[in-house]
């Protein structure tokens, strides 16, 4: 059984915009319909740093080729403005 632990490191943002005369959104169970010059942007950004755990199983010969598998995840939350 192997046992990985490491930080990554990344700059993931996400930028999300709802504009447009006429349309409609709905926020928390409530439509509002944009008027002229109206709308709604949202960015989040990810940590640039998150932790990864991994858990794996492989197989070490001698010599040769060498195989492993490994499950893992990595965690954040976003902020956003």
């Amino acid at each position: 059984m192997r046992f990985t632990l490491v930080a990554t490191s990344n700059r993931f943002t996400l930028s999300l915009d709802a504009s447009g005369a006429g349309s409609t959104i709905t926020l928390g169970g409530t439509n509002h319909v944009l008027g002229a010059g109206g709308g709604l942007a949202v960015q989040a950004e990810f940590p640039s740093t998150t932790p990864y755990l991994g858990f794996g199983r492989g197989r070490h010969g001698a010599r040769g080729l060498r195989f492993a598998s490994i499950s893992a995840q990595a965690s954040a939350r976003p902020s956003s403005r």
